[in-house]
């Protein structure tokens, strides 16, 4: 009887451990997407940085339960969407620093921050 116990317990810590996390990449990357487009159509920095003040909190909170996502929590195929998803995103929120030479300080910082943000660098 214990061992039938003990065995079903296992199985249940299992299914709960190797519970997929593709929904919840999807969702980051959603979300990340979002804002590379809400930053890369700023018409400033100060827009910019409103919109990267407002969604950084969410999408590192995001971020941080899936970044330690292992091999049978998420598909291959997930796992290469990510990654194309953040080099994507972090290249239309760093770019704008070589479009304005006038506010290109700022739109470091934001680069800077996003990117430490979410271990990209």
């Amino acid at each position: 009887m214990k061992r039938a116990l003990v065995g079903m317990m296992a199985v249940v810590a299992l299914s709960v451990v190797g519970c997929s996390k593709d929904a919840e990449f999807e969702e980051f990357m959603k979300a990340n997407s979002a804002l590379g487009e809400e930053i890369s159509g700023a018409k400033n920095a100060g827009d910019a940085r409103k919109a990267f003040d407002a969604k950084k909190d969410d999408l590192k909170k995001k971020f941080d339960a899936i970044k330690d996502a292992r091999g049978f929590q998420v598909k291959e195929e997930t796992k290469t969407k990510w990654a194309e998803n953040i080099v994507e995103n972090t290249t239309k929120v760093c770019f704008k620093i070589s479009l304005d030479a006038k506010e290109a300080a700022e739109y470091k910082k934001i680069c800077d921050e996003y990117t430490e943000s979410f271990d990209v660098k």
